[in-house]
């Protein structure tokens, strides 16, 4: 797993870069990905430093099963991602759920704050609770 925040940011570049879906002719090689990334790979000193630094980070994407070579023992690996940025995140189903339950309690649409004011939504609140309070009878 990457530690730092520059390599958890290349890593999910050069993922982005890797198709999902594409023939082994049309899946990219560590020389078309450096060819790419130029800029991420710049302050390594030679040719063979970037090709060194580019294959340590496909073979953590490989690890982290979010990428897998097309052409295993060919030369030059291939490679093709295994899954949607998206699919599988726990934390982004986790926040789209919360979402969805702040904006619909219940079945219903919210009263949103944001449009009216924090004071004019509690005032609304208000209203509406002591509507549905039943009045007290004279017995």
């Amino acid at each position: 797993m990457a530690a730092s925040k520059d390599r958890i940011n290349r890593l999910a570049q050069l993922e982005a870069l890797i198709p999902r879906h594409a023939p082994v002719e049309n899946c990219p090689d560590p020389g078309r990905l450096v060819d790419r990334m130029g800029k991420h790979y710049a302050h390594h000193a030679s040719p063979a430093a970037r090709r060194r630094a580019i294959q340590r980070d496909l073979e953590e994407l490989v690890a982290d099963a979010r990428i897998e070579p097309v052409n295993p023992g060919g030369k030059p690996l291939r490679y093709r991602r295994l899954r949607e940025d998206t699919a599988s995140d726990p934390y982004l189903w986790d926040y789209a759920r919360r979402s969805i339950d702040r904006e619909h309690p219940r079945g219903r649409t919210a009263c949103r704050p944001a449009r009216r004011g924090v004071a004019a939504h509690a005032r609304a609140r208000q209203r509406h609770r002591a509507r549905r309070v039943p009045a007290a009878h004279p017995q």
